[in-house]
């Protein structure tokens, strides 16, 4: 894939997957965003939904990760969103 394009891999009629989107990146950890492209007939405007996740380096140097960021737990993360019309998670 080519750096700056994103692939879009349809998983149902009304859903769609899109690649990863490495948001920050250091050399032992790396914060991720995970969308997926959803038929949101209420608001069209949000039709993203997705996950944050943190990934570390193992001892093999390969990326693994962490446990999931949940947007519940994070109030401001939780109030942008929602104030929003790009994306909810």
């Amino acid at each position: 894939m080519k750096p700056g394009f994103v692939e879009v891999s349809s998983t149902s009629s009304t859903t769609a997957n899109v690649t990863q989107v490495v948001l920050r990146e250091g050399s032992r950890k790396r914060l991720v965003f995970s969308p997926e492209l959803v038929e949101n007939t209420g608001e069209p405007a949000a039709s993203v939904r997705g996950e944050l996740a943190y990934f570390s380096k193992n001892a093999a140097d390969e990326w693994e990760r962490d446990q999931p960021f949940h947007s519940t737990s994070c109030p401001q993360v939780r109030a942008f969103v929602s104030s929003s019309a790009v994306a909810s998670c």
